[in-house]
């Protein structure tokens, strides 16, 4: 899950700059009737550069790929239903540390140690009920289809992948009208966030408050401070 951990900020970082830097443009004067080219190519080499890493990492089916869909068959498989049982998960949970300290009472280890074991044995029970349903020992299988299906044959995945198929990896005799908007590209990445965050806690027991979202480290906003066209040499 590391890897897709990785890759989903990465992408979030490439659908957050699409946005930042199309609300610059829409929102200076001093581009309103210039030359659309450039911007146009632009705002064309974001979508299909979003197309793309969506359609890799949440809908691909190849053998070989390691994207979400793929994760959550190998999950459903024979061999990694380990993964989905409640015992496993209440297993791993760890204790917080403020339960060990449990206030100004004069315990005993031993009492602590008894307290804090009820106290975690509510908690990691609490919590794969929330995720797997109320007093289910395994986490259901046909919930992981669903999700499955979502990202393959629900929009905006299913436009997403016709987007794709038809314009980006192959120029179809038969393509239909597909435009993609940003909004769609948002909800794709909203829904997939959803869904990682939900196996990545089943699996590790870590808060499904995972944040995605990568901090940009410096000011990328620097390099458009300045003039792009050096005039001395004529470009």
């Amino acid at each position: 899950m590391e890897d897709l951990d990785k890759n989903l900020s990465d992408l979030y970082h490439h659908l957050d700059l699409f946005k930042q830097l199309g609300d610059i443009i829409n929102n200076n004067e001093n581009l309103k009737g210039k030359d659309p080219t450039l911007l146009n190519w632009m705002k064309q080499a974001f979508t299909v550069d979003l197309v793309i890493g969506m359609y890799r990492l949440f809908c691909d089916k190849g053998e070989t790929t390691n994207s979400l869909y793929r994760f959550l068959k190998k999950l459903k498989s024979d061999e990694s239903k380990i993964y989905l049982t409640r015992e496993r998960y209440v297993s791993l949970y760890k204790t917080p540390s403020a339960i060990m300290n449990l206030g100004k009472e004069k315990l005993t280890e031993d009492k602590k140690r008894t307290i804090a074991r009820e106290i975690t044995s509510r908690m990691s029970n609490g919590d794969f009920d929330r995720l797997a349903g109320t007093g289910q020992k395994f986490f259901p299988i046909d919930r992981i289809e669903e999700d499955m299906k979502e990202i393959t044959e629900e929009n905006p995945f299913k436009k997403i992948k016709t987007f794709r198929d038809q314009y980006v990896a192959h120029n179809d005799y038969n393509k239909v009208n597909v435009r993609i908007a940003y909004s769609e590209l948002y909800q794709a990445f909203e829904v997939a966030e959803k869904i990682f965050k939900k196996y990545y806690q089943l699996i590790t027991t870590a808060s499904s408050t995972l944040n995605l979202a990568p901090t940009i480290q410096g000011n990328w906003k620097e390099v458009l401070t300045v003039s792009w066209i050096n005039k001395k040499i004529g470009f």
